[in-house]
């Protein structure tokens, strides 16, 4: 019997290997439609910077302390990559459509907290009006980033210059957001 760390890994291969097509084909476009059809009152994807490409924007105005959106894990390694999301110490998951378009910014207008299905649900942690875009900070759930060259894109007035990760911008991830917007997995000491 496989110990659940090595069962994560092995789960995550074979899931990337029967469904990367999936990910980045022009499928995408089908599960954006769909996405957006079941969001359609809150959300909506779309594909409105280049150097950003797909986001997340309001289709009303979404009140602070509001459930935004619930994701759910589909995949699930050990192994981190650009479209993983750390949600433990040796934990990295692919979330569902629309989760997997939310862009990062180092001034969030929604934060995370884990949820039962393997990712996070999103909370407005300020007021967002109606066609702004949903953005979350990476920091909050990724100990050390290392899919990104580190320049952060984000362009807000806060913007701490880099991603690194909340092994290295914790006490400020913290001052912004506190513990309560992010990864259950971060308020504990690490295990292996």
């Amino acid at each position: 019997m496989l110990s659940s760390r090595y069962k994560c890994l092995v789960d995550g291969v074979k899931y990337r290997l029967k469904h990367t097509k999936r990910f980045y084909s022009s499928d995408i476009k089908q599960e954006v439609e769909f996405a957006n059809k079941k969001y359609a009152a809150t959300l909506e994807i779309r594909c409105d910077d280049e150097r950003k490409g797909y986001g997340l924007f309001a289709t009303r105005d979404i009140k602070s302390g509001e459930l935004v959106m619930t994701s759910k894990a589909i995949a699930a390694s050990t192994i981190r990559d650009s479209h993983s999301v750390q949600t433990g110490w040796n934990c990295h998951v692919q979330m569902d459509l629309p989760a997997r378009f939310i862009n990062h910014c180092c001034d969030a207008n929604v934060g995370i907290k884990d949820n039962k299905n393997g990712a996070f649900d999103f909370f407005a942690i300020k007021d967002v009006k109606d066609q702004s875009e949903i953005v979350w900070d990476y920091e909050t759930s990724e100990y050390e980033i290392v899919a990104f060259d580190g320049n952060c894109l984000c362009g807000s007035p806060k913007c701490r210059g880099k991603l690194k990760g909340f092994k290295h911008h914790g006490e400020e991830v913290k001052q912004l957001y506190t513990l309560d917007f992010c990864a259950s997995y971060l308020k504990t000491p690490y295990k292996i």
